[in-house]
């Protein structure tokens, strides 16, 4: 697989300090950084709700991955 710009920061040893996360709970944080957007839109305020069952079906940004090829 050709990840150019995964490779340029590997090469750079990038160092992130900061990190953000939109919810303390992982559930919410993950759909919300793979969905982009607010855990109070997605409807996941737990780790145990499934956000396609509660929220509708977003388009998630694995999925723009995988109809771009990766």
């Amino acid at each position: 697989m050709h990840t150019p710009n995964i490779d340029a920061m590997v090469s750079r040893n990038l160092e992130l300090r900061k990190n953000y996360v939109q919810q303390a709970l992982s559930g919410p944080s993950r759909i919300s950084y793979l969905t982009g957007r607010r855990p109070d839109t997605t409807r996941v305020h737990s780790n145990s709700l499934y956000f396609r069952e509660v929220a509708g079906n977003f388009r998630t940004l694995l999925r723009y991955f995988k109809y771009s090829g990766y």
